[in-house]
């Protein structure tokens, strides 16, 4: 029996959503709370199959399934789910990458652990990519391209994988990742709250949908204007830039999208700065104001939202002194 166990974080993307499409440079952030995967062979067994299982916090299993090998890796259950033809086309790009990983016969398991509700939108699907790709010394982007999950920009499995802040951006068709880098957001990345909208956004559906929309008179201007606000917040040293850059932000894709800002339609009366986190209208935003981290919470918790978390221990970065 051989056994591997990995872990990839999660993510968020805080800058550059949609227009990183279009070539604007973004800034993704991995997450302390992530997932973890164990995997082994049991060459003992006369068969040749996956034995699948997902589970998240509270060992509750989320997902389970088997799937026959010499089948084209068919399942034995949940034929046709979402969740069953990912995993599926993430055994088939595997075995098409690499022939040789499946070729012994036995029971090949498969356990994933997610330190977060598959709801949140932090990156199940991404960092389970960048496990795979650990795990089978493949790139995660040949994964990726060989899977169902090829609809996005890719940047959520480039930061799952680096698991260190990066900037982000597609150039004629080809995916960028630059070097990780340095953050100096220590005195103020605490007063900051993420808080999840109680909703899952469907990404692909967003994607669709943005890129059927998107206007070639948008042109270079809003692309090199969001890339211009990534740069400077990755320099920013104060919260006040730092909210003032997240605001201009908004402001940007509120007119590229013809949609109002996640404030102005639902959280007017907060003093502070709103961000949209990745697709608009659902998952985390990030919420700061000149009052105590205290406010923020307590607004929130008013309104119904239970899951308020602290940004700086989120993304966990070794502030640099």
């Amino acid at each position: 029996m051989v056994l591997n166990k990995l872990w990839s974080p999660g993510k968020i993307m805080l800058t550059g959503e949609y227009l990183v499409l279009q070539g604007a440079k973004s800034l993704a952030l991995p997450t302390v709370l992530g997932q973890s995967l164990d995997f082994s062979v049991d060459k003992n067994r006369k068969t040749k199959m996956v034995n699948w299982k997902s589970k998240m916090p509270g060992n509750e299993i989320w997902y389970s399934n088997q799937f026959l090998i010499d089948s084209d890796f068919s399942p034995n259950q949940q034929i046709g789910s979402q969740r069953t033809i990912f995993i599926q086309s993430l055994l088939r790009a595997i075995n098409i990458l690499k022939p040789d990983f499946f070729k012994d016969t036995g029971v090949y398991t498969f356990n994933t652990f997610l330190d977060f509700d598959p709801g949140w939108g932090l990156g199940s699907s991404s960092s389970l990519i960048a496990n795979l790709a650990l795990l089978t010394d493949l790139q995660p982007f040949e994964i990726l391209f060989h899977s169902s999950l090829n609809q996005g920009s890719g940047y959520d499995v480039a930061v799952c994988y680096m698991a260190e802040p990066i900037t982000y951006f597609i150039e004629e068709s080809i995916f960028h990742w630059a070097e990780p880098v340095e953050l100096n957001w220590k005195q103020f990345a605490n007063d900051c709250r993420l808080i999840y909208l109680n909703r899952k956004q469907d990404s692909n559906t967003e994607v669709t949908d943005f890129k059927s929309k998107w206007e070639i008179n948008h042109g270079h201007n809003v692309i090199s204007e969001i890339t211009e606000i990534t740069e400077k917040i990755i320099d920013c040293t104060t919260k006040e830039e730092f909210c003032s850059l997240l605001n201009q932000h908004e402001l940007i894709l509120s007119e590229v999208l013809k949609k109002k800002t996640i404030k102005e339609e639902f959280f007017k009366d907060y003093n502070g700065t709103i961000k949209s986190l990745g697709a608009w209208g659902g998952d985390f935003i990030l919420a700061c104001s000149e009052h105590p981290p205290e406010y923020t919470e307590s607004y929130f918790m008013n309104k119904g939202y239970q899951v308020i978390i602290d940004f700086g221990k989120m993304i966990d970065y070794e502030w640099k002194e």
